[in-house]
């Protein structure tokens, strides 16, 4: 019969002779012998797996009722040197030796299709070999989403633009699906985009490109879009519509020379006016926003004039530019016109003699600088003297008086004086006058 639990078994002998009988109790223990082969359940032998995983083939517990015995697992197989069997406190498990990569396969045929045999055993007792088939499939390519570059719109052919970020990699090939139909940009199989032509490369036509963007490998592809933006340069010359060039304008004019809107497409570069000619001094050219404004630097003065050669006649130029491109110069001559603004400025005498009877006084003479004024003055009498009758007359130039008698005098407020006071205006063709 089966000993007691306890994996030991106990028996009583008796020896007898014919007088006396002895009784012992003997126990005997049981000891283990490795007589059990291991058993387990393995997991899927079978199955693919995508390259760069890292996780196990395989993990199983193993049951071996010998508490004898050492549990061991042996490799065979034509790829065994991939992987790798260890065994933790009853529990096996299968890993890679290196990860996995389905571009650089390492299985002995380089199919991709892996296939390794553990045996576990306790020393002496084998259990039934499992053979696994693990087949590395392909990661899809792909590539990033949203990604965005920039150029400079004077950037030259070869210019490295950005380069198209992908993951799972390499790729054997990529190329231009859309956007590129005016053949600017090329790309590499390396995702390096640079300038293939700059004919087509102008901020002023196009400020940004989306191009749709392909990727293969040996299985798979992937496509997506990318965004370039064209940084725009200063190389378009500013454009402007001068007023007149050659002008009149009256002496103590304010009102300004010119004024027009300068246009430039580029959104760089800042406008200037520059300023030449022999009468350059005389002017200012400003500008606000777009719009470029000359004016005088002083008010112009046709008696003082500060031309160059100081005929009223000013030449002034002016250039535009961006900082990078000038426009064409544009010179003005500016004629200033004599405006009546001077008076009169007597010259005749303001004293005279008259002999008793005679009426010549004299003969009335001013000066006036006026252009206006070039045909001569107009003389009159403001105050005649107070004296009895009309004393003093004017005919164009000549100043008469009536005849006096020295031993009667007729002059004055009392008509008693040989003193005689007249007051004459010299009038100008403005209406200005000079007493």
């Amino acid at each position: 019969s089966a000993c007691a639990a306890g994996n030991s078994c106990v028996v009583e002998l008796t020896a007898s002779d014919t007088v006396v009988t002895d009784t012992i109790t003997v126990t005997i223990a049981v000891t283990d012998a490795n007589d059990q082969t291991p058993t387990y359940t393995a997991g899927t032998t079978t199955f693919a797996v995508v390259e760069g995983s890292t996780a196990s083939i395989d993990s199983f517990a193993i049951t071996d009722t010998d508490t004898t015995g050492t549990l061991a697992c042996a490799e065979s197989g034509s790829d065994a040197d991939d992987f790798a069997c260890a065994i933790s406190s009853g529990t096996l498990t299968v890993t890679w030796s290196a990860t996995p990569d389905y571009d650089s396969p390492a299985d002995s045929d380089t199919d991709n299709v892996y296939t390794y045999t553990i045996t576990v055993s306790d020393g002496p007792n084998s259990a039934a070999s499992t053979t696994y088939t693990v087949t590395v499939t392909n990661l899809e390519i792909t590539i990033a989403s949203g990604q965005t570059g920039s150029v400079a719109e004077d950037a030259s052919a070869g210019a490295a633009v950005m380069t198209v970020s992908i993951t799972n990699g390499p790729a054997t090939t990529m190329a231009f699906t859309t956007g590129n139909d005016d053949g600017v940009f090329a790309i590499s199989a390396a995702g390096a985009i640079t300038i293939a032509s700059t004919t087509n490369l102008d901020y002023e036509t196009t400020t940004s490109y989306t191009l749709g963007v392909v990727a293969y490998d040996a299985i798979t592809s992937d496509v997506e879009s990318v965004t370039i933006s064209i940084d725009d340069a200063n190389d378009q010359t500013p454009t402007y519509t001068a007023g007149s060039t050659t002008v009149s304008i009256a002496e103590g004019s304010t009102a300004a020379i010119d004024s027009f809107t300068i246009t430039d497409t580029d959104t760089v570069g800042a406008l200037a006016c520059a300023e030449s000619g022999n009468d350059a001094d005389d002017f200012s050219c400003a500008i606000s926003g777009s719009t470029l404004t000359v004016s005088w630097s002083a008010t112009p003065d046709y008696d003082v004039a500060t031309d160059s050669d100081t005929d009223n006649v000013y030449a002034y130029t002016i250039t535009v530019g961006d900082g990078a491109n000038n426009a064409a110069s544009t010179t003005y001559a500016v004629t200033v016109t004599d405006t009546n603004d001077q008076a009169p400025v007597w010259t005749t005498s303001a004293t005279a003699n008259v002999a008793e009877g005679a009426t010549a006084v004299a003969t009335m003479a001013a000066t006036d600088s006026d252009t206006a004024d070039s045909g001569g003055l107009t003389y009159s009498i403001t105050t005649d003297d107070p004296g009895t009758g009309t004393q003093f007359s004017v005919a164009g130039t000549a100043l008469t008086i009536a005849a006096q008698d020295y031993e009667t005098p007729a002059c004055g407020s009392a008509s008693n004086s040989l003193t005689c006071v007249v007051v004459l205006a010299a009038t100008d063709a403005g209406s200005t006058h000079s007493t």
